[in-house]
């Protein structure tokens, strides 16, 4: 049986920029699942789920180019070999004040208050090093979640369902479109200990529960989390937070218009690298 297969894109640029967001965010465009950035040398790689045509490519490339890039390089590569990549790169880290995201195939010495997650990322998206990542759970952090039930929209590896439990909330549910991610989800809740649902899902109006969530959690794309502002509303209980990042700075406005348009109250707004999180409240009153 034939592998899927991946499509790494490489992109390098001299000297190397601050900030790669004006090239992640293109290949956001492109429906690329995770980036990771390399030291040596200095590049950007992406991986995007399917093998394209040498035209696409070449559009995709001329995009990149016209940003800055000096190089562009596109490889086919099984899902095993990108696996290998991941595990090259990822590295234990801090995040927020007590997270430590520690791959499961390291091990660390934590603080007494540090809250350890063993991730194994797989083909998933999610490891605590995207600035989105990071400031979904700086933001899950502050809030209070005992005994709260969350629900996390694009789970991916389930890194920020599985924070939602051990931060005390439940129940906890995490759904992706991927159904490789949520397997990846569900063996890192196993390889923590926790309980945390993951299943399929596609629509947030199919999974409304008696008297609402509490908290709702998207680190997903923009045009994504426009999309689903109203239905996002109309699931979450009077008072209910959404936690939104995926949101490169440019999108904010029309991230948060359309979160205002539905109904929402915004709270606060954080950013890393030129990519940010909104937080908006559903009125106590709706």
């Amino acid at each position: 049986m034939n592998q899927p297969l991946w499509l790494q894109v490489t992109i390098e640029r001299s000297p190397e920029p601050d900030d790669w967001s004006p090239w992640i965010e293109v290949l956001e465009r492109w429906n690329c699942q995770s980036t990771l950035e390399t030291a040596d040398p200095p590049a950007l790689v992406g991986y995007i789920s399917w093998a394209t045509s040498p035209d696409r490519q070449r559009e995709l490339e001329g995009e990149l180019r016209a940003r800055g890039a000096d190089s562009v390089r596109f490889e086919e590569i099984v899902e095993t070999d990108w696996s290998v990549e991941w595990k090259k790169h990822f590295r234990p880290q801090r995040v927020g004040e007590r997270w430590v995201i520690c791959p499961s195939w390291e091990v660390v010495q934590p603080e007494p208050e540090d809250l350890v997650i063993v991730l194994d990322p797989g083909q998933a998206f999610g490891t605590g090093d995207h600035p989105t990542t990071r400031l979904c759970l700086e933001e899950l952090e502050r809030c209070d979640l005992v005994h709260r039930s969350v629900w996390d929209v694009g789970c991916g590896s389930g890194i920020l369902s599985i924070a939602a439990r051990m931060r005390g909330a439940v129940p906890v549910l995490g759904t992706d479109v991927d159904p490789t991610a949520v397997e990846v989800a569900r063996a890192n809740a196993e390889r923590n200990g926790v309980e945390v649902e993951f299943r399929v899902g596609e629509g947030v109006e199919r999974e409304s529960r008696d008297g609402g969530w509490d908290v709702v959690v998207s680190n997903i794309i923009s045009a994504t989390l426009t999309r689903l502002a109203p239905n996002v509303f109309s699931v979450l209980k009077p008072g209910g937070v959404w936690i939104t990042s995926g949101i490169y700075e440019g999108n904010v406005d029309d991230v948060r218009a359309s979160a205002v348009h539905a109904g929402f109250e915004a709270l606060r707004q954080e950013t890393e690298s030129q990519w940010a999180m909104l937080s908006f409240r559903k009125p106590s009153n709706s």
